[in-house]
């Protein structure tokens, strides 16, 4: 069976590599040059529990303030 996957981030590929051991013919779609070069590229889509915060909050920015210093 054919399969096609968009974007070749953490998820489409490790979706693709598993669905290639399992016997998937695979192609892989990106728009980018390389994989993961957008939300995987920083952590853009990264969860964290211990940032669970809103970060517009302005006791939220003054911490942000501190940190940098």
């Amino acid at each position: 069976m054919k399969v096609g996957i968009v974007g070749s981030g953490m998820v489409g590929s490790a979706t693709a590599y598993a669905l290639a051991r399992r016997g998937f013919k695979v192609t892989l779609f990106e728009r980018h040059r390389y994989a993961a070069m957008e939300t995987s590229f920083a952590n853009g889509g990264q969860l964290s529990a211990s940032n669970a915060e809103t970060w517009t909050h302005p006791s939220t920015l003054l911490k942000g303030i501190k940190w940098m210093l």
